[in-house]
């Protein structure tokens, strides 16, 4: 009598291993195929901007800390990603274009130019690209993004239009 109980729970433990492994094995699966395929993405990103795929992966990471400090509740702060870099809305004279709705004087095109080009620089300067490179990249790499290509921890990927963490 007392041996069914005990063959019960060692069958049990076997089975509910056996479930695991192979659960994990699916995982694993999932994340090599993604993984991979962010290595094809970085590939073919580093080629089309002329740079090796280490310095893509950088770029790309350094990408990843500013916007996640976009993203950040109030209150999250990244010491290595520059305070003086602000999103587009947030630069002054972007939230002062606002207020112009019957057109921009020469003057204030020059500023809102100025400030935007300013901004840009010193994106480009933390992620180690020329301000020539900077749109490009931006542009390639939220593509790779929606595509589901480049796992990101700030991405609306293609077909899942929640908040997606790694």
């Amino acid at each position: 009598m007392k041996k069914l109980p005990l063959s019960a729970c060692t069958l049990a433990a076997l089975l509910s291993h056996s479930t695991l492994a192979h659960a994990n094995s699916q995982i694993s699966d999932k994340a090599m195929a993604e993984f991979k395929e962010m290595q094809v993405a970085f590939n073919e990103g580093a080629n089309a901007m002329g740079m090796s795929a280490e310095r893509y992966a950088d770029v790309a990471q350094k990408y990843e800390r500013f916007m996640t400090k976009l993203a950040a509740p109030a209150g999250y702060h990244d010491s290595e990603v520059p305070d003086d870099i602000l999103p587009f809305n947030q630069i002054p004279a972007v939230q002062e274009a606002k207020y112009h709705a019957d057109g921009y004087s020469p003057e204030f095109e020059q500023r809102l130019r100025a400030e935007i080009n300013q901004n840009d620089a010193r994106l480009a300067t933390y992620l180690g690209l020329t301000t020539e490179q900077l749109h490009p990249f931006v542009k390639q790499y939220a593509q790779f993004v929606m595509d589901g290509r480049v796992m990101s921890d700030n991405m609306m990927g293609k077909g899942n239009f929640s908040i997606k963490t790694m």
